[in-house]
């Protein structure tokens, strides 16, 4: 599976045994995302041969097909990729479903409404998730330039709100600022400012904010710029005094 970063980039599959329906999510597809190729099919292929030979980013497929029904297919699915996005879309509840659907292997559950908005939301989501994961990458890209020439830090933080890794130049940092121990202190400093930036990244379904503050630091006043990124299930803070 390819890690695009753009919609253009973005190849959907799209597998249900009703002709009608797969020409709906395919109008629905081509309507909103309209760089996004989508192959459709009406029968589900042979996972091995067809990942070898045809790049796909997400598959979509139906609960309700002939001999095995959706959930069993994608636990098929990923005995080959285990990475691939791979939504089961239905227009049952998910409480009608007697199997573990997350467990099966699928991404996510996509219940078909009459917009099919639930669809088109799902979607957005993962060309979000793939663009913060293409940041991700460019930001261990940049580390070793950070080490050297910047004065800021970036810490991560995992879904626990634990310190789980600094980088960027520690001891510029340390000198600029006059915390001594950023990974002990962290939270004495900027717990209050993470805990607003992640409550407004969570309720506006962000990926990134930016804030500025000053904060006391052994009786001296110092301005900080701090941007927060979500990835996965982790947090970036970036703290940058100016």
């Amino acid at each position: 599976m390819s890690t695009s970063s753009k919609s253009t980039d973005l190849t959907v599959l799209v597998i249900d045994d009703n002709p009608l329906e797969l020409g709906l999510i395919r109008l629905v597809l081509q309507k909103n995302f309209p760089d996004v190729k989508c192959i459709a099919l009406t029968r589900v292929p042979d996972w091995q041969s067809f990942l070898q030979s045809q790049k796909v980013d997400v598959i979509i497929i139906d609960y309700r097909l002939p001999e095995k029904n959706g959930i069993e297919h994608i636990k098929d699915l990923r005995k080959v990729d285990k990475d691939v996005y791979a939504f089961l879309i239905t227009a049952l509840e998910r409480d009608e479903i007697d199997q573990d659907i997350t467990s099966s292997g699928a991404t996510d559950f996509i219940v078909k409404d009459r917009s099919y908005s639930n669809l088109i939301s799902k979607l957005n989501n993962v060309i979000l998730n793939e663009s913060v994961k293409q940041i991700e990458d460019d930001l261990k890209s940049y580390k070793l330039i950070l080490n050297e020439l910047t004065d800021f830090v970036i810490l991560k933080v995992n879904f626990r709100d634990e310190l789980v890794d600094v980088s960027g130049n520690i001891e510029k940092f340390k000198s600029v600022t006059g915390i001594n121990n950023i990974i002990s202190e962290w939270k004495k400093y900027f717990e209050e400012t993470y805990v607003s930036l992640k409550s407004e990244i969570e309720e506006n379904q962000r990926s990134f904010v930016f804030k500025e503050v000053e904060i006391k630091v052994n009786d001296k006043h110092i301005r900080f710029g701090i941007y927060l990124l979500k990835s996965h299930h982790n947090f970036y803070l970036i703290l940058k005094p100016f």
